[in-house]
């Protein structure tokens, strides 16, 4: 059975999916007095991993495991492709547009979300008035529901009568 979606539902989805575009799509920067997590700078000795310290290929291809050098990363994010981090950067201007298109759709679906919380049939409401209109509303659900029974109530006598003239007319 398939769960209906609704704008909570959806908001949490699009926080979810900018914050996981940010984390797969973001440039490293480096942060003053904090230690380089850039898996491709080696301005640090704790920062290079142990692979990259396996010397590349002869033919200029890097060896598998030793990070990619400028050019690379700049063809795979032309491309599209991931880095061995699943890191794909984009350029900084393209970045900024998307954080700012992401940053809109979320505000539009907070906007959403607050019309219907806004339009919710108990708010503005003291308890004890939501209690006398659910009141209100069962007792004209008995009403309707009384209409209804005799109404198929009349249906069944009219295919009696109906299936009465139908069995003389055959009989005839």
């Amino acid at each position: 059975m398939e769960q209906p979606i609704d704008g909570s539902t959806q908001l949490v989805t699009q926080m979810y999916a900018s914050i996981r575009y940010i984390q797969t799509h973001h440039n490293f920067a480096s942060i003053p007095s904090q230690p380089d997590m850039n898996p491709y700078s080696r301005s640090q000795p704790g920062s290079v991993p142990p692979s990259a310290l396996l010397p590349p290929e002869s033919n200029g291809i890097p060896a598998a495991g030793s990070p990619p050098t400028a050019q690379t990363q700049q063809a795979n994010a032309q491309n599209g492709t991931e880095d061995a981090t699943g890191l794909r950067p984009d350029p900084p201007d393209v970045f900024a547009e998307a954080l700012t298109e992401l940053a809109q759709d979320l505000v539009v679906k907070e906007q959403q979300v607050e019309l219907l919380i806004d339009v919710l049939p108990g708010i503005g409401r003291s308890e004890a008035e939501q209690v006398a209109r659910i009141r209100e509303l069962e007792g004209r659900l008995r009403e309707v529901e009384g209409r209804r029974q005799e109404a198929v109530r009349e249906k069944e006598r009219c295919v009696e009568r109906l299936d009465g003239v139908i069995a003389r007319v055959r009989r005839v």
